[in-house]
C-alpha cells in the first residue's frame, strides 16, 4: 500500500503541501496511493505530525481534510468510517490501511 515516489515527485507534492498550509519547512514521511486516491504523512515542524487526503491529483489539487493525533486500539473501525465519510471514494482498502497505520505506527 505504501508507495515511492521520485525526488521529484516528492518535491513537487512538498511545494504543493506547503502552498496549501501556507509554512515554509514540510517532510513527508510516508505516501499510500491507490487508485486516484492517496494519502500523505507529514511533518510540518510546527505541530503534529499529519496526514493530507487527496483524491485526484495530488501535486496539483488541494488536499480535501486533514487528520492529526492519536487513536486507540478500540477506535479502528471509528477510524476507517472518518475517513470514508471525509474522503469521497477512497478504496476500502486504502481507508482500512489509514485505520491500520493510525493505530499501530511506530514514529
Amino acid at each position: 500500500m505504501s508507495d515511492k515516489l521520485s525526488a521529484t515527485q516528492r518535491d513537487s507534492l512538498q511545494n504543493n503541501i506547503k502552498r496549501q498550509l501556507k509554512t515554509e519547512r514540510l517532510n513527508i514521511l510516508e505516501f499510500f496511493k491507490e487508485q486516484n486516491s492517496s494519502i500523505v504523512y507529514i511533518e510540518t515542524y510546527g505541530a503534529d505530525e499529519a496526514f493530507v487526503f487527496y483524491s485526484g491529483d495530488e501535486f496539483k489539487d488541494d488536499f480535501i481534510t486533514i487528520w492529526s493525533g492519536a487513536a486507540e486500539i478500540s477506535e479502528e473501525k471509528n477510524i476507517e468510517k472518518w475517513v470514508k465519510d471525509h474522503v469521497p471514494y477512497i478504496p476500502d482498502r486504502l481507508a482500512r490501511c489509514f485505520a491500520w497505520y493510525t493505530i499501530y505506527r511506530h514514529d
